[in-house]
């Protein structure tokens, strides 16, 4: 990855521990790995399902009981903050999915777990800045990003 020109990966989840990911259940942190950053996905309460907001929308509302209590990396997708209507275009199967609490209700799902964590949104790329420019850690008192 670092060849490719890439500084940080998040494709490994700490969902039901298995022969690639068996510590990070107990590694909910950025590690480095390979030159590069590591960024583990957390898994919801019970381990079953990655802390996705595809998953919060789904179970919303739900969700807040099923959110993790420690410091967590929800992955998104963009497409998720559009109208539902955009969805028209797609397969009937994939509609209910793609479209349930989508759009502007993404935000309010996505604020109300940040909310429950206790915490703020950054991306992957400014969470590796943040820890290039204080290598010890958050310092005490500060909201996990």
């Amino acid at each position: 990855l670092k060849e490719a020109g890439y500084r940080y990966d998040a494709s490994l989840g700490s969902v039901l521990p298995g022969p690639l990911n068996a510590r990070l259940a107990r590694l909910p942190c950025p590690f480095r790995w390979a030159s590069v950053y590591e960024f583990p996905t957390s898994a919801m309460a019970g381990g079953l399902l990655p802390l996705s907001l595809t998953w919060l929308r789904l179970t919303a509302p739900l969700a807040a009981r099923l959110l993790p209590r420690s410091p967590s990396l929800i992955y998104l997708h963009l497409h998720e903050f559009l109208p539902a209507e955009t969805a028209a275009v797609l397969p009937v199967r994939l509609r209910a999915v793609l479209t349930r609490n989508c759009g502007e209700d993404a935000w309010e799902v996505l604020d109300r777990a940040l909310d429950v964590l206790d915490a703020e949104f950054a991306t992957c790329a400014e969470m590796l800045d943040d820890l290039r420019r204080e290598p010890a850690g958050a310092q005490a008192g500060d909201k996990p990003r």
